[in-house]
Formats: structure tokens, sequence, C-alpha cells
């Protein structure tokens, strides 16, 4: 099980980063800044350049991201949305697909081949920042969502959302609160790794 949330990790994680990357690379061609950066000395960029920059230009919709990312994206009957047109103080309910999905938005559709999902600094990230003590933590997580799933109901009576949404429990009596705040990467610090990488 701990395997398959590092693989449903990397999956999510490489997918935003395709994400980011395409978009800059989209405002590059638009303002037409130069990413020597990106591939050796350039090359990924000029490839993306030479195959979608006139269309970019031309104000064309192209889709420029790779195909896998279409797949991924949840179906509507997992997302709840508020109807509008209730009368007031009638009280919507969310089915239990709804709130699974709001507990843990992620699923291992095509993750049967992860070669895809190759990604250097990902491969970085994951060998300095992932701790035996997250490893545990994710375990717990997984058995929790399980019994969730199963049951209606967490296995820990301290088991909470935010312990999903942080994959760091700070509750958990395997690691101290310190040791979690120092297997945590903050936004603050994936800014960081970005700006002195050129990302």
């Amino acid at each position: 099980m701990n395997i398959c949330l590092e693989d449903i990790k990397r999956k999510y994680c490489v997918m935003r980063w395709e994400e980011i990357v395409d978009e800059a690379r989209r405002d590059a061609v638009e303002y037409g800044y130069r990413r020597p950066w990106d591939g050796d000395d350039g090359e990924d960029y000029e490839v993306f350049y030479n195959r979608y920059g006139r269309g970019i230009r031309a104000g064309q919709e192209i889709e420029t991201l790779p195909s896998w990312i279409k797949q991924l994206k949840p179906d509507p009957a997992q997302i709840f949305k508020p109807d509008p047109n209730l009368p007031p103080g009638v009280v919507q309910t969310k089915t239990q697909t709804q709130i699974l999905y709001e507990l843990f938005p992620y699923d291992w559709n095509y993750t049967d081949d992860m070669s895809q999902y190759a990604n250097d600094y990902y491969d970085e990230f994951e060998s300095e920042f992932i701790t035996e003590d997250m490893a545990a933590q994710n375990r717990r997580i997984a058995r929790n969502l399980r019994n969730i799933e199963q049951t209606g109901k967490a296995l820990d009576k301290n088991f909470s959302p935010e312990d999903v949404k942080n994959a760091v429990g700070t509750n958990d009596t395997s690691g101290t609160t310190d040791q979690w705040r120092n297997a945590e990467m903050s936004a603050k610090d994936a800014h960081k790794i970005a700006e002195d990488d050129d990302i």
C-alpha cells in the first residue's frame, strides 16, 4: 500500500509539474522569452516552440499538454456542487463518493505504467524528502481511508481530513512534531527550489 501511495503522489506531482512548465512555455512564446535551461541548451523549449509556437501566436486553441493529463480529470459526479435553488434551511447531503473525494481527491488510474511519470526533479525530491516517518504516515492514511470506504468510519479516533490534505499528521505518535515539520516540503521551499533551478 505504501508503494501505491508513493505512485499516486508521483502521478499528481508530475501532472502539476507538466502544467506549470507548459504554462511557462506558452508565456515564453507569447512574450518572446528565451528558455535556455529548458532541456539541453534549451532543446526541449525549441521543440515545443517549433511544434506549437505559430499556433499559439495566432491565438489558436492548441492542446500542448501530454495526452495522459486529460484522462486524469475527475468524474463530475465525484465533485460536490451546492444546489443554489434549494430553499433556506434545507441541507444538501453529500454522497459517500463525494465525501471520499473531498478527503482524497485522487485515484490510481493510469498508474500501471509509471514510466510516463518519469521526472528528474521529482526523483531528487523523493530521495531527499521522503523519510521513514513519512512512509509510516502514508501507511496510516491508507489504513484509515480504506476503512472509511468499507465502513464509513476511520480506524483512528484522531484521524481527520487535515491528515490527508497535509500528508503529515502532527498527532501521529510515530514521529515528533519537529520530525514531521522537517519532512514536509512547504510551498515556500518549492518556490525557492524552482527559483534556484530557473524553472
